[in-house]
């Protein structure tokens, strides 16, 4: 009956063994006073990664003598089990999109963009630009590979003989229509269609932008949408990198650069801008080559150099090169913002895939692969062309290379920059693109495969075009199940209107997305996962999340961000296993079930949970920092505040979690000494009802509370004999 001596309890404690052998204990945390205590060890996966070969029963001995009470009586050797479950992986190719096979677009697809209902727009060109004989083309596949009949005429969009158009990249707006950038003639241009591929006459003139830089050789390689809906391109004039700005309804921005035109060039070889992304401040940042080089160009909204990157705007990516052997510069260079302000940019290195990353100043990001250069070896003559970052951190790099003739070839990185093993071979898998013309090499004659991709949830759409200005043969595209969470699209505020976002899951559950009151929000999904970023929000902002009876009726909701307050998320059918946080105080909060942590930097009004609560923590006046997680250092540290939680009501039972108003755990770890309440009395816990009951391990932690709880047996929460409630 003694009060256990906690400096006892270490990862040494237990043994844990699996089909494959020992496990490596790799920690221990501990929560609880007294004599009860919840430890909660950490053990190592099978190399690294678990994975379908280590399912079966797993035993955990606990050894004899390893931990001691006050009186120094220690523990008996005892013995329990658990048993993984781990499905075999998704096979990379989507047998669901085309059977497996790979689909010919039927011209030279540039650029693909994923729609949010799972269909995809394909844009690229035909005929020969050198001999003025191109036209743009623009088709629609649906979610199965096949042409979408209801788009344009008969899928497919064909501009006019004669103009010598070309579309080299595409984007999604807001209001579900899209716009390509290429050229026409010798100018850059910009084209917005309708969602059903019809022009949008209201556009610029008569649907188009035409923008002349100045030069017989105008060309927008790039395209990205501006937070006002403004739009920007990038690519090249007479050898200079080529930025162009025109607003929403496609007039060019004369407050950019001059009359929406910025030329810049940085030394003796040809500049172009292949890549284009746009931060949340409006400032605009392009990657290109530079002759041989890759350089990464950062403007203020008004077209200017930013001065606070690099060197006058402009830094040159050690490491990183480009294509020299090709009849024209090297113009697929990609580019991916992290929120968190990097850069990363691709192309190659020697012969191999390179991704490099950048700080917000432009600074090397050394903590990314070697020296802030990530690289990646498939065995041939290796070209990366694009890279799309995953909303849970993990990078995709798609290219090019030789190795087993005319390939493909997609590697996955973690956020370090290192191999994702879960994804093909050791993180890199490569297909045949079923260009026409097959056998001959890449990068000789007009034979130019460049690769491109859209992502959408755990798919990536992938595919390979001759590049040539006498290109002629199609483009073959597959799609791959792929790690990481990726975009599924946006809700509420966005491009001026209110919008719902609706998707099904995995197992066809209907999931419709909504907000209100101010704030829009950004849904990912990895196939069973979704995460929310809410950006904008305040304690009006009310986010809604709604299943159907189709499928299961559930959902798994991962981690929740927001920027702000909340007064409102309703997800009653969807399990919390992440982590919430919420950049002010929240309002009403509903779960189906929680199993990980809610957070609010301030109070929080209710917590209504239909289902259990299974090791959570739920703590108002907690700052989780930068990474919106608990722990951390440097700008990720969390902070602590006085604030209340005025209602707690779970209709199942709460097991081994923990509930804390202003609760400051000042060394990393819940429930010990050093633990503070912040705010002493003004921290309180007001109303707890909890109808199946709350475990010995469980704690609710304030400076007060409200006069009785019900567990469901009605308590006194400041009576001493009930160790559940703890005032600090």
């Amino acid at each position: 009956d003694d009060a256990l001596n906690a400096d006892t309890i270490d990862a040494a404690d237990i043994v844990v063994t699996g089909p494959n052998g020992p496990l490596a204990v790799t920690g221990v945390t501990k929560a609880g006073a007294g004599n009860v205590f919840t430890a909660t060890y950490t053990v190592a996966a099978p190399g690294n990664v678990w994975d379908a070969a280590d399912a079966g029963t797993y035993t955990v001995t606990v050894l004899a003598g390893q931990v001691a009470d006050a009186g120094g009586a220690v523990n008996a050797a005892a013995a329990s089990g658990f048993d993984v479950t781990i499905a075999p992986p998704e096979p990379v190719i989507d047998p669901a999109f085309s059977g497996g096979q790979s689909v010919s677009s039927g011209f030279v697809a540039e650029a693909a963009v994923a729609l949010e209902d799972g269909k995809l727009i394909l844009a690229g060109r035909q005929g020969n630009l050198a001999a003025g004989s191109s036209q743009a083309v623009v088709k629609r596949l649906n979610p199965d590979g096949s042409p979408d009949l209801s788009f344009g005429r008969n899928g497919l969009v064909v501009t006019a003989a004669g103009e010598n158009q070309a579309a080299y990249a595409a984007t999604l707006l807001p209001d579900g229509s899209f716009v390509t950038a290429g050229a026409l003639g010798g100018d850059m241009l910009i084209t917005k269609y309708k969602a059903n591929g019809t022009v949008d006459t209201k556009f610029g003139d008569g649907g188009r932008a035409v923008i002349d830089a100045g030069a017989a050789d105008d060309v927008a390689y790039s395209v990205a949408v501006a937070p006002d809906g403004s739009i920007y391109v990038g690519g090249r004039s007479d050898g200079s990198f080529a930025f162009a700005k025109v607003t929403a309804d496609g007039t060019p921005d004369t407050f950019f650069g001059t009359r929406g035109v910025s030329l810049f060039a940085l030394g003796t070889g040809q500049n172009v801008i292949g890549g284009l992304g746009v931060q949340p401040d409006g400032k605009v940042v392009g990657v290109g080559a530079a002759g041989a080089s890759v350089a990464v160009v950062r403007l203020n909204a008004d077209g200017t150099e930013d001065a606070a990157f690099g060197t006058d705007g402009s830094v040159t990516v050690a490491r990183l090169g480009t294509r020299t052997d090709l009849e024209d510069v090297d113009r697929t260079l990609g580019v991916a913002l992290q929120p968190d302000g990097k850069i990363l940019m691709t192309n190659r290195a020697g012969e191999d895939f390179a991704v490099a990353r950048l700080n917000p100043d432009g600074s090397t990001d050394a903590s990314f692969g070697e020296g802030g250069v990530a690289t990646v070896d498939f065995g041939g003559d290796d070209d990366a062309d694009a890279v799309v970052l995953q909303g849970t951190g993990e990078i995709l790099v798609i290219g090019t290379t030789t190795a087993g003739g005319n390939q493909t070839a997609v590697a996955a990185l973690n956020a370090d920059g290192s191999l994702d093993q879960r994804f093909g071979q050791g993180g890199k898998f490569t297909i045949d693109p079923g260009v026409t013309n097959p056998g001959r090499a890449l990068h000789v004659g007009d034979l130019v495969l460049r690769a491109f991709a859209a992502a959408s949830g755990d798919n990536l759409v992938v595919g390979s075009s001759q590049g040539g200005t006498n290109a002629v043969s199609s483009s073959g595209l597959q799609r791959l199940n792929v790690p990481g969470s990726g975009l599924l699209g946006r809700f509420g505020q966005v491009g001026g209107k209110n919008r719902k976002l609706r998707f099904a899951d995995a197992d066809g559950t209907i999931v419709t997305l909504s907000m209100k009151g101010g704030g829009s929000g950004q849904a990912f999904y990895d196939g069973s996962n979704v995460d929310l970023v809410l950006s904008g929000t305040s304690p009006k902002s009310a986010v809604s999340v709604k299943t159907d009876r189709q499928g299961d009726g559930r959902l798994v909701l991962r981690d929740v961000q927001a920027d702000g307050g909340l007064k409102s998320l309703s997800a009653k059918t969807a399990d919390l296993t992440g982590t919430l946080w919420a950049g002010g105080p929240a309002g009403t909060l509903a779960f189906r079930t929680l199993t990980g942590t809610v957070a609010a930097d301030g109070s929080i009004a209710s917590l209504s949970v239909a289902g259990d609560v299974n090791g959570a923590k739920v703590l108002a006046g907690a700052n989780l920092g930068a990474d919106y997680k608990l722990g951390g250092g440097g700008a990720s540290a969390d902070a602590y505040q006085p604030a209340t939680i005025r209602k707690i009501s779970v209709g199942g039972q709460v097991v081994g979690s923990i509930f804390g108003a202003g609760l400051n755990r000042k060394n990393g770890a819940f429930l010990d000494n050093d633990d503070v309440v912040e705010g002493g009395e003004a921290s309180q816990i007001l109303s707890v009802s909890v109808k199946k009951g709350v475990d010995a391990s469980s704690r609710f932690v304030a400076g007060s509370f409200g006069r009785t709880a019900k567990l469901p047996e009605r308590v006194t929460p400041l009576a001493a004999e009930d160790g559940r409630f703890v005032v600090r």
